[in-house]
């Protein structure tokens, strides 16, 4: 392995540094678009949601409360009250006239005098504080304000769950004279209430000021919602925010954002949930489809990528350690390469073979011919010196017709280097039209362990110019 990540580092090194890149970009583009999703549902999204619902709001309840409150100020209403309630068929018609107005489901009064429950039918029932239906009677009589939103059963409706507007009625010297207002049923408000959670995918929830959920999942609390628990005090002090309240949480493994504004003319809070894992969804689905799409372009571009940069580095490195003119190992090469060498012949028990060629005669080959025929010469020599070498064997341009060969051979090295004087002595090279027969002279000896590289050359060498003294076209062995 080691070794491979040597020799494929540079494309190794490009390949990573392109798919780091992708990888930033897709993160960073991915980082990009998921804030400003985020952005768009707590800067927009949210906040419109609650302005639409605050609007329908308006519409569905706010103007009965006005209605409730022309009724507390009505001067028939006062009169006939402070005129003792005499003919009951007046205000019941009263009554009736109200509800088929302004498309109410009831309108009621309810004196302080006699305690009747008076409704568009006639009297319903005299109220007590005895009656646990009539504590809300007792609690709105008592309140500061001029009126009360509640949500309670309607006895006049079998029953139905109602959103009523509970008026304070008082006569000119501020004398209370009793309780009107009208209904209407939470069908209907919670109605347009679970369209807008279909249509914007978001939960939505109502409050009162004790943290009781009103119109949707009445009989609940706040504190009771996964996730929400631990934020009702701060949900709670919305009413005293001018902006309407941010919240961040973990709901079910799930990352939830939250709007909150209090709406002061009913008491109540009005919360937007939006799902923002939900909301990511689709971001998600298009980075894994960016993902599946790109990745095989990605991986076809880094694989020509590599197969290009490690044909060019190959070539590199080919014109780096050979010799441009032979082909052969150059020195440079050959000091690079000979530490490992060495190490690979030392778990060896046979020691390696040195062998330093050189062509006798070659200057006048240069001399007679010129140097483009004496070029050709060496050029058919190293062809030659490199067929003979094996696998893991080294065949290096020494000099100008000089060639140092490292063998690993059974063979003596003196049998070894006659071998190899034989076969360049029965060469035959024709220079154009002059055939020409090449000796050579080699001086050989063994690599023994623990013998630095310059002293085993340096022995060869002498082997060599013995050779060359002794009448060239032998071999000697020091």
């Amino acid at each position: 392995m080691p070794q491979f990540i040597h020799k494929y580092r540079l494309a190794l090194i490009v390949s990573l540094l392109l798919l780091a890149g992708f990888a930033l970009r897709t993160f960073f583009v991915y980082q990009n678009s998921r804030h400003q999703i985020r952005e768009s549902i707590i800067e927009q999204g949210l906040p419109l949601t609650g302005d639409t619902i605050y609007s329908e709001i308006n519409k569905d309840i706010l103007r009965p409360i006005f209605i409730s409150s022309l009724m507390a100020h009505d001067t028939f209403l006062k009169d006939w009250i402070i005129n003792g309630e005499g003919d009951v068929t007046q205000i019941n018609r009263y009554l009736k006239e109200v509800k088929d107005k302004y498309g109410t489901v009831s309108s009621f009064f309810i004196s302080e005098k006699t305690r009747r429950y008076y409704y568009g039918n006639g009297v319903l029932k005299t109220i007590s504080e005895k009656d646990h239906h009539d504590v809300w009677y007792f609690r709105a009589r008592a309140m500061k304000t001029d009126y009360v939103v509640d949500v309670d059963s309607d006895e006049a409706n079998r029953g139905r769950l109602t959103v009523f507007i509970n008026h304070r009625v008082v006569d000119s010297n501020g004398k209370f004279l009793g309780i009107t207002g009208v209904g209407l049923t939470i069908d209907k408000i919670a109605s347009f209430v679970h369209e807008y959670e279909k249509r914007f995918n978001r939960h939505i929830y109502f409050a009162d000021k004790q943290g009781n959920l009103v119109l949707t999942g009445v009989g609940q609390q706040l504190k009771n919602i996964s996730g929400l628990s631990n934020y009702v005090g701060t949900i709670l002090s919305a009413d005293k925010m001018r902006a309407p309240l941010r919240l961040e949480y973990v709901k079910n493994q799930h990352n939830m954002l939250l709007n909150v504004r209090y709406i002061p003319d009913l008491s109540w809070y009005l919360l937007v949930e939006q799902d923002e894992t939900e909301a990511l969804a689709g971001l998600n689905r298009d980075l894994v489809l960016q993902m599946a799409t790109s990745t095989p372009v990605l991986l076809l571009i880094l694989a020509i990528i590599i197969i290009t940069i490690q044909k060019n580095q190959n070539q590199l490195n080919h014109l780096v350690s050979t010799d441009a003119l032979t082909g052969c190992l150059n020195r440079h090469a050959f000091l690079a390469r000979i530490p490992a060498w060495k190490k690979r012949f030392q778990r060896t028990s046979k020691a390696p073979q040195v062998l330093l060629v050189d062509l006798d005669h070659f200057k006048n080959i240069n001399d007679q011919f010129g140097h483009l025929e004496g070029d050709a010469v060496l050029k058919h020599i190293a062809h030659l010196l490199q067929e003979e070498a094996h696998t893991n064997e080294m065949v290096v341009r020494w000099g100008g017709e000089e060639f140092l060969l490292f063998l690993q051979r059974p063979d003596q090295v003196e049998a070894t280097a006659e071998r190899l004087r034989k076969r360049i002595a029965s060469q035959e090279i024709r220079l154009g039209s002059h055939p020409l027969k090449i000796t050579a002279s080699i001086g050989a000896t063994e690599w023994q362990a623990g013998e630095s590289l310059d002293h085993v050359v340096a022995r060869a060498d002498i082997a060599l110019y013995e050779a060359k003294h002794g009448g060239r076209d032998q071999v000697c062995v020091r």
